[in-house]
C-alpha cells in the first residue's frame, strides 16, 4: 500500500501559515543524565553518538572518565583516567570506519597528555605521549585541548589525524600535527610563532583540502586569529586570514563551522558589549563581519563550536548570562539563520538545576534532537547531559507484529503538513494526519526481533523520533504471550538478543553460562562489559570459550560457586529454578545477603534443602508464586530446569526493571 499523509483542510491551512521559514517552533528541554560524584563532573567535551545509535563522552573532572549512554537513560562510565594513560580528558571524541575511538588527555603520562584511542570495551591505547620542545628534541606540543580532525582519502579509504596543541612547540604557543594512526607516527607540522597566533585550543575543519582553524591570543592585537594551514606544503602555506581586534570580537574558544564558502565561529569575548560575538568570513579571508553582539540576557561569553542542524538555522551555546548581563547566569542555548542577520533566538536558558556552564558544542542526533552536556548544575551539581527536542514524538503501542499493518498512534508536537513517518526508514502506511501534535499510521512490514528507529521528518527538515523505539516481535514471543512483556523489557535494556533468526528461544532452557551474562547485566546495565579472565574460573571454563569472562565475573562477585562441589561450574546444563533463587538474590541483595529460615512455604520444598530459604525470600519477595497450587498449596518445582521464557520474568522482577 502507498504511504500517503491526509490533513484535515482548516489545520492544513492554518499550519502552512504558521510555519513559514523564519517563524521559531516550540523545543522541549530534557535532562538525559546527571552526573554523580562516582561518574565523574565537568563535562566539557560534549558528546558524540556512535554508529550504533548510543553515543559516548568524557568528562575532566579530577582525572577523567570515558562513559556511554543511549537515549533511552541507560549510562555506564566505562573508564577511568590515571596518571599512566593520560588525563582530563577534553577532547571530545572522534570515531572512525572501524568504530575506534580517538581523543587527547590534557596532562598525564609525562606531564603533558597523550593522544590515545578506544574500543568501548577495554582499557585505553596511548597513541603518542605529547612531550614538548622543553623535555624532547623534536619540538613537540604539549596539552592538547581540542578534538581530532579525521580527513579521509577517498581514494585509498585511509584516515589521517590533524590536531593541534595549546602548548609546547619552539616558540611554547602550540603547534599543529598531524597523527598517523596505523603506525602511531606523530609528526609536528606547524609551531605558532605568536605574530600567527597563540595557544590554540580548538578543533580545526578542512574545507577542500585545506585547514582552518582559531587561537584565542597572538595576532596583531593578542585577541586571537582566524587561519588557514595546507597540511600537503606545511612549510609555506600558512595564512592568517583574520587578526582580532576586541570591538570585532576576542579571545575565540570554538572551531569554525563552513557553510556555502563562508566560515562562521564565536568569541568568548570582545564585541560591543564585551561578551562575546558571532562572525563569519570568507575562506578566503574577506568579507569579515560580526552578525551577532552577546548582550548578557541573550547569553554571554560563547565558548562552544556552532552546529547547523537539519532545519539550516544555526544552533549555539554560552557559558554564561541568558537571563542577566553578570557572571552569575548559567548561559543560554541560542539559534540563528543564515543570511539573516537579525534572526537570532534564545531557545533554552539554563537555571542551574538543569545545567550550568556548558562548554560543549551541540550535536544533532539521528533522532533530530540536539545533545549536548553542561560542566556543572544539575540535580548533584556535576553537570548533566541533555537534549533539546524539535519535534517531541511518542508511539503507542512500542510493539507489534513484525508482519506490519499495526494501527499505531502518533502524538507528540510540531508536525507540519506533508510531513513523513518511518519504521527503520521504511514508510508507514495508511498515515493520517489529525493535527500538529497527533497522526495515526499502521507499520510496515519489519525484521522480527528487531528495535526499530520511529522518525517524524517535516518538510523544513526538523525531525523527531525515538531511536530503537518500536519492536518489531520475535517469532516465538507473540503480542498475547504471557511472557511478551517481560521478554521486551529484558530486550530492551539489552540483557539478550534472543537466538537468531528472529526468535527469543522462549521454551530453549537457561544455560549456567547465559545466566552468568543476563545477572551481570541485569546487575551493571546494559553497557557493562566484564574485565578479561586471565585464568581459568573453573575447571570446566575454558579461557575464551562463550561467557568465560562473565563466568569468572559471576564467580568474583561471590554470585555463584559453581556446581559439583565448587570443581566446576556446569556452564552448558540448565539452571534450575533452586539455582535461579540463590543466583538472582545473591546478585540484587549482595554476596553477603542470608535469607531467613525456611518456613515451609512449598510443599515440594524441604528445609532441610540449603536452597530452601532463597527459594521462600524470592517467593515473599514477589518475584515468584511458585509453578503451581493444587487447592492453596504451593508449589514450587524446585529442580526443574527453567525456561527463557520463565527467566525473563525473574530478571524483571528481580531487578525491579519494570
Amino acid at each position: 500500500m502507498t504511504s500517503s499523509i491526509n490533513t484535515r483542510a482548516l489545520w492544513g491551512l492554518a499550519a502552512a501559515f504558521l510555519f513559514g521559514a523564519a517563524v521559531s517552533i516550540g523545543q522541549t528541554f530534557e535532562v538525559v543524565h546527571n552526573f554523580t560524584a562516582s561518574e565523574g563532573h565537568d563535562a566539557e567535551s560534549g558528546v558524540i553518538q556512535l554508529s550504533n545509535g548510543d553515543f559516548a563522552g568524557t568528562t575532566v573532572g579530577d582525572m577523567g572518565t570515558l562513559y556511554v549512554f543511549d537515549a533511552q537513560g541507560h549510562f555506564s562510565t566505562r573508564y577511568s583516567f590515571t596518571d599512566k594513560y593520560g588525563i582530563h580528558p577534553h577532547a571530545t571524541l572522534v570515531q572512525d570506519p572501524e568504530g575506534l575511538l580517538f581523543g587527547a588527555t590534557l596532562d598525564g603520562a609525562l606531564g603533558w597528555g597523550t593522544l590515545y584511542s578506544w574500543d568501548l570495551s577495554s582499557d585505553v591505547r596511548i597513541r603518542a605521549k605529547l612531550v614538548p620542545s622543553s623535555q624532547g628534541a623534536n619540538g613537540e606540543g604539549g596539552s592538547d585541548h581540542a578534538p581530532l580532525l579525521a580527513v579521509h582519502d577517498p581514494l585509498s579509504s585511509l584516515v589521517q589525524y590533524y590536531g593541534v596543541t595549546t602548548h609546547g612547540g619552539s616558540n611554547g604557543f602550540g603547534t599543529i600535527f598531524t597523527l598517523d594512526a596505523d603506525n602511531d607516527e606523530y609528526v609536528t607540522l606547524r609551531h605558532f610563532s605568536g605574530f600567527d597566533g597563540k595557544y590554540p585550543s580548538e578543533a580545526l575543519i578542512e574545507v577542500d583540502g585545506l585547514l582552518y582553524g582559531t587561537t584565542p591570543f597572538g595576532g596583531d592585537m593578542d585577541q586571537g586569529t582566524i587561519y588557514m594551514f595546507d597540511p600537503k606544503h606545511p612549510d609555506f602555506n600558512f595564512r592568517v586570514l583574520h587578526s582580532f581586534a576586541g570591538t570585532d570580537g576576542a579571545v575565540p574558544q570554538a572551531s569554525l563551522l563552513a557553510i556555502d564558502g563562508r566560515l562562521y565561529g564565536t568569541t568568548n569575548l570582545g564585541g560591543t558589549y564585551g561578551k562575546g560575538t558571532v562572525f563569519s568570513i570568507d575562506l578566503s579571508g574577506a568579507n569579515y563581519s560580526v552578525i551577532h553582539h552577546f548582550q548578557g540576557l541573550d547569553g554571554a561569553n560563547p565558548h562552544a563550536t556552532l552546529m547547523q542542524a537539519r532545519d539550516k538555522h544555526i544552533y549555539g551555546t554560552t557559558t554564561t548570562g541568558g537571563a542577566g548581563d553578570t557572571y552569575s547566569f548559567p548561559g543560554s542555548i541560542f539559534r540563528m539563520n543564515v543570511g539573516y542577520s537579525n534572526d537570532f533566538s534564545i531557545v533554552h536558558r539554563f537555571s542551574e538545576t538543569d545545567g550550568d556552564s556548558t562548554q560543549a558544542r551541540l550535536i544533532e542526533a539521528s533522532d533530530g534532537a540536539l545533545y549536548g552536556s553542561t560542566q556543572a548544575g544539575g540535580s548533584g551539581g556535576r553537570g548533566v547531559i541533555f537534549r533539546l527536542v524539535l519535534v517531541p514524538v511518542s508511539i503507542a503501542p512500542s510493539s507489534g507484529p513484525a508482519s506490519g499493518g499495526t494501527a499505531i498512534a502518533i502524538s507528540g508536537g510540531n508536525f507540519q503538513p506533508g510531513a513523513r513517518l518511518t519504521f527503520a526508514g521504511l514508510n508507514a502506511e495508511n498515515l493520517v494526519a489529525t493535527s500538529d501534535s497527533s497522526m495515526t499510521a499502521t507499520t510496515p512490514v519489519l525484521a522480527p526481533g528487531t528495535l526499530n528507529d520511529v522518525l517524524v521528518d517535516n518538510p523544513d527538515r526538523t525531525r523527531g523520533g525515538i531511536l530503537k523505539g518500536y519492536l518489531a516481535d520475535f517469532l516465538d514471543v507473540p503480542q498475547g504471550d504471557i511472557f511478551h512483556g517481560y521478554v521486551e523489557k529484558i530486550f530492551r535494556d539489552r540483557i539478550t538478543a534472543g537466538v537468531g533468526s528472529g526468535n527469543y528461544g522462549r521454551n530453549q532452557l537457561t544455560t549456567r553460562a547465559q545466566m552468568a551474562v543476563f545477572l551481570l547485566k541485569a546487575k551493571h546495565g546494559p553497557f557493562y562489559v566484564p574485565p578479561a579472565a586471565t585464568a581459568k574460573p573453573f575447571e570446566d571454563v575454558e579461557l575464551g570459550s562463550f561467557a568465560a569472562d562473565w563466568i569468572a565475573e559471576l564467580k568474583a562477585e561471590q554470585i555463584t560457586s559453581g556446581c559439583d562441589g565448587g570443581t566446576n561450574y556446569c556452564p552448558n546444563a540448565p539452571t534450575t529454578r533452586e539455582a535461579m533463587a540463590a543466583m538472582l538474590l545473591k546478585a540484587t541483595r549482595g554476596w553477603d545477603f542470608v535469607p531467613p529460615p525456611c518456613t515451609g512455604i512449598f510443599m515440594d520444598v524441604s528445609c532441610a534443602s540449603g536452597f530452601a530459604p532463597w527459594i521462600e525470600e524470592l517467593y515473599k519477595e514477589g518475584i515468584t508464586g511458585g509453578c503451581y497450587n493444587e487447592g492453596g498449596i504451593f508449589f514450587f518445582c524446585p529442580g526443574l530446569p527453567s525456561t527463557r521464557g520463565q527467566t525473563s520474568v525473574f530478571l524483571t522482577k528481580a531487578f525491579q526493571l519494570e
